[in-house]
This record gives structure tokens, sequence and C-alpha cells, in this order.
């Protein structure tokens, strides 16, 4: 290839990266090239030029440009977060019983996890997660307490993001390196 391009890999999977459409254009017919000579065929539906206004997903992330700041961008994929909410979802149930810190230990495992691969999206989405397991948290306190519906700002006030911390909850957003202040 071209100095220019970059090219991501990953066991059978690949980005190619190009700076225009033309060039694009071109790696794809050398890979097509490449890869029948091998025997092969890259995937009909799967292989496509993308540009980052349109953005494409890949292992997980999605990559697109910022509408705000015309950065480029890297988020978790709707269904990563899915799975992660689906996960958490198994272990926070409002009328979970048991005390929260043992709760919070059977969480943290999942929530490293989860952080080890996607720490390097925008910390704006690491936020989001963080919020939505406390407001689970929060629920099963709410359930305990005789009170339905979801938490407000009784919940909020009581059971603060300081509170989880104290009790050992993992946050993604507090242990992203970008977001700490020195």
């Amino acid at each position: 290839m071209e100095t220019g391009r970059e090219m991501v890999r990953y066991a059978d999977d690949f980005v190619v990266l190009c700076r225009s459409r033309a060039e694009a254009e071109q790696a794809l017919e050398a890979i097509q090239q490449w890869v029948a000579s091998a025997g092969l065929q890259l995937h009909p539906t799967k292989t496509r030029i993308a540009s980052l206004e349109e953005g494409f997903e890949f292992l997980g992330f999605r990559y697109c440009r910022s509408k705000q700041t015309g950065k480029r961008i890297k988020i978790p994929r709707k269904k990563s977060l899915m799975k992660l909410r689906q996960t958490i979802r198994e272990k926070t149930s409002r009328m979970r019983s048991g005390p929260m810190e043992f709760i919070i230990q059977e969480l943290n495992p999942t929530l490293k996890g989860w952080y080890g691969y996607f720490r390097t999206s925008l910390p704006k989405a690491l936020g989001e997660v963080d919020g939505w397991v406390r407001r689970r948290l929060r629920s099963i306190e709410r359930y305990r307490k005789k009170r339905t519906g979801i938490s407000k700002g009784r919940e909020n006030v009581a059971y603060t993001n300081r509170w989880f911390e104290e009790r050992g909850l993992f946050a993604l957003l507090k242990s992203d390196s970008r977001t700490e202040q020195s």
C-alpha cells in the first residue's frame, strides 16, 4: 500500500483509512485482487466505502465525526451498550436482596471489563453508563423503602455519587485518565 494510507486489522476484519474517496476506491480494488488471489472474497454486504460523516461500526465501536466540533470520535455502538445494560439488569433487579456492597461487588468486574475495552471512547459515553448504573442501584434502595416508580430527587440526595463511591462502585468516568484533574 502507498504511504498516506493506514491499515488497521484484527483477525478477519479490517478497516482501511484513506484521505479521499478515489484513494479508497483504489485501495478496495487492490484488496479485492489480493483476496481473490488467495481464493477468498470480501463479504458483499459488509464491504463498503464510508466517510466519517456517515460513520461506520467496527469491533464494538462507532466511528464518526462530531456534529458539534467536527472532530473524529469513537463511541460504543448501540449493540455494545445494550449488551452491557442487559448484563447489569440481570444483576440489579429491583427486588434484589443482599447488602448494596455485595451487589456492587458483583457489578464491578463487569464494569471494569467493559471499561477496559471501551475506555478510549468519548468520555460522555462513559458518564452516561455511570449514571444509568447508579439509577438502577437507587431503584433497589427505593424498592427497599417500599416506594414505587423510578428514583427521583429524594434518592439522588440520599444516595449520592459519593455514597456509591464509598461502597466501592467502580465509576467509568472517574477512572478515565482523560477526565482526571491533577
